[in-house]
């Protein structure tokens, strides 16, 4: 009797389930059931570990980089940030085969004046001066004109101090990626002297934001800023601001919270900030809520819309003002539109917890649905996933604790990652409903873990991000002694 052949899903589904995520070696990406594949190779992975990940370049410039990183819109360049140090870098991106570098030659980083230059893991010897630069690089933004950077910076510890200054860097970015200053003040805006920055008196810059006609730029934390921009030069002019805190010059903040810099719908009539109201920095939130605000196109101006739809919460001691969203968790964090802006999808967990998570800690992936007219936000009918039985939401005791999100541009697609790994969902355009695809790709974040000694290139992962034609997917990790890494996936 003849042996019988195995079965082409056989060993893939071996090798996933022995935790070992599939790869793709340089050239063809192979058809595969798993909705993820780790690249391997030259360019599958950059890090500024010093010994490397297996297989990673060494990098430079952006260490612990935990959020706020972007690519260019034409996909070349992905831009990061370091939370730890007064620095960012960029990678290019090869836009056929996904793979990564950092040019010789080429600028791979840029640092201010109190960037760390006794650290080894940091590399700023490599990096390039600039203005503008604040203790710790918090966030970037990109126009989508692709033509300007703008970099947030702030302080790395709250106090006082010659290095307690807020600071957004203006950089104009040439085709290949690099990016240059203006010499004078609208090189930066601070909320100090500093640098020869143009000064606003006390502005945030805990994330920065810009509008989808490139027109306004908008600086988020305890005081909102709104900046008009010069589609030319890129430079700031400020216009307007809210503050959650009475500040002369400034209206008041909705519901007296702390705003983050927006994410967009209706082609840019309407934002959708999340607020929040912290007892002592550093505190888990006391308040929380998801606000959705009119844009005035001229201005940029933010006004709360009017009557229900308007904000959404996890909190009973804003319910008079917003509607009480029982599937919220305390912790709500990453607001990410769809491209169609017809939902608007959130993480939501504990406010704290222990790694590894233990079993029946709550964690949701959901979403809620924009009215493409009002721009109200709704729960009703949006999707849901949840680790936990919840009230309109999908059981899923696998989908962990997701967050940093990224859409595909056809809306097809929601992925993000978990304390350890990067997780795919299938997303259902016309009801934004999902459904979790086969199992993650494997990383970790413990130090003493396996795949941590075998220098595995996902280690913390913070935040993904999609390539414009959806083919590539890129996981940011930041944990423990792996200061900054960034592995390339393909979509098969």
């Amino acid at each position: 009797m003849a042996t019988p052949r195995p079965r082409a899903w056989l060993l893939p589904a071996l090798l996933l389930a022995v935790g070992l995520a599939p790869t793709v070696s340089q050239g063809a990406v192979p058809r595969h059931r798993a909705p993820l594949i780790l690249l391997r190779g030259t360019g599958a992975c950059l890090s500024l570990f010093p010994r490397g990940a297996t297989g990673c370049t060494p990098a430079a410039g952006f260490t612990n980089p935990e959020q706020g990183v972007a690519m260019s819109p034409d996909g070349s360049t992905i831009y990061l940030p370091s939370s730890n140090d007064a620095l960012f870098g960029a990678v290019r991106r090869d836009p056929t085969s996904g793979r990564l570098s950092q040019p010789p030659g080429a600028p791979a980083c840029w640092k201010g004046p109190l960037a760390v230059q006794d650290d080894p893991n940091n590399h700023a010897s490599l990096c390039q001066p600039a203005r503008g630069i604040a203790a710790t690089t918090r966030w970037v933004a990109i126009s989508p004109d692709g033509r300007s950077i703008y970099v947030a910076s702030g302080p790395e510890d709250e106090g006082f101090g010659p290095d307690q200054t807020d600071a957004v860097a203006v950089f104009a970015r040439l085709p290949g990626g690099g990016l240059v200053q203006d010499s004078g003040p609208a090189a930066c805006v601070a909320s100090a002297p500093f640098q020869g920055c143009s000064v606003r008196p006390g502005m945030s810059a805990e994330s920065v934001a810009v509008d989808p006609g490139g027109t306004h730029v908008y600086v988020g934390g305890p005081v909102l800023t709104v900046f008009a921009r010069d589609p030319g030069t890129g430079a700031l002019t400020p216009s307007s601001c809210l503050s959650a805190a009475p500040r002369s010059g400034c209206g008041s903040a909705p519901l007296g919270l702390s705003l983050q810099a927006p994410v967009f719908g209706g082609g840019g009539r309407f934002a959708y900030a999340l607020g929040g109201r912290r007892p002592t920095p550093g505190s888990p939130p006391d308040a929380q809520a998801i606000l959705g605000l009119s844009v005035d196109p001229g201005t940029g101006a933010l006004t709360p819309l009017p009557g229900a739809g308007a904000c959404d919460t996890h909190y009973a001691s804003l319910r008079s003002s917003c509607t009480l969203d029982r599937r919220l968790g305390p912790q709500i964090q990453d607001l990410t539109p769809t491209p169609s802006g017809t939902d608007l999808y959130l993480a939501s967990t504990p406010v704290s917890y222990s790694l590894p998570a233990s079993p029946g800690t709550p964690f949701q992936t959901l979403a809620l649905r924009l009215d493409r007219a009002s721009g109200a936000m709704t729960s009703s009918g949006a999707a849901c996933v949840s680790s936990v039985p919840r009230p309109g939401c999908r059981l899923d005791r696998g989908v962990g604790a997701a967050h940093g999100f990224a859409v595909s541009p056809d809306g097809r697609r929601l992925y993000g990652v978990t304390d350890t790994d990067v997780v795919a969902f299938a997303r259902r355009p016309v009801t934004g409903a999902l459904r979790r695809l086969g199992r993650p790709v494997r990383g970790c974040r413990d130090p003493a873990a396996r795949c941590a000694r075998r220098r595995q290139p996902i280690n913390g992962p913070q935040q993904v991000l999609v390539s414009p034609d959806g083919r590539f997917v890129y996981a940011v990790s930041s944990s423990f002694g792996d200061t900054g890494t960034v592995a390339a996936l393909a979509v098969p």
